[in-house]
């Protein structure tokens, strides 16, 4: 059995859109809900310095939420940094159109897949989030033939 990819770990939620002045809440999720790990959250305003600070999740938390105050107008970049990876999004302030989610990757089968989901989840990083959907002992991967064979032989 190996252990789930790294990258699929954490979840970062903000708001699509916020007015200027307001604050902006950005929720971090430790999907594996065990805690004990640090992060690192960084928030860019537009043409403006990235601010980083650690996010530590002690043992058994796995919710944490932090606050930016929109100050400037434009798209503000959110990434959450975890061990060499990076999850991102964005909050736009003021008027404009939303920025697009990166691509889903959906990965199916039965057990053979196992593992093909987490290593694709590794290479992809951020570029895109996958989305497992294996169902053990189902035989998926054998062609029609041999389904037809053992149907045979049952009857």
């Amino acid at each position: 059995m190996r252990t789930g990819s790294c990258a699929q770990r954490f979840k970062l939620t903000a708001p699509a859109r916020v007015g200027l002045g307001t604050r902006a809440l950005v929720r971090l999720v430790d999907r594996w809900n065990i805690g004990g790990i640090g992060t690192r959250l960084c928030i860019t305003p537009p043409r403006g310095r990235k601010a980083c600070r650690a996010v530590r999740f002690p043992r058994a938390v796995n919710v944490k939420s932090r606050r930016f105050h929109a100050k400037k107008k434009g798209l503000w970049k959110v990434a959450l940094r975890v061990h060499g990876h990076r999850i991102r999004t964005a909050v736009r302030v003021g008027a404009g159109r939303v920025v697009a989610e990166s691509p889903i990757v959906l990965t199916t089968g039965d057990s053979t897949m196992q593992g093909v989901d987490h290593f694709l989840a590794d290479r992809l990083g951020e570029t895109a989030r996958v989305v497992s959907d294996v169902h053990h002992g189902t035989n998926i991967s054998r062609g029609t033939e041999s389904r037809a064979r053992r149907s045979r032989r049952c009857v």
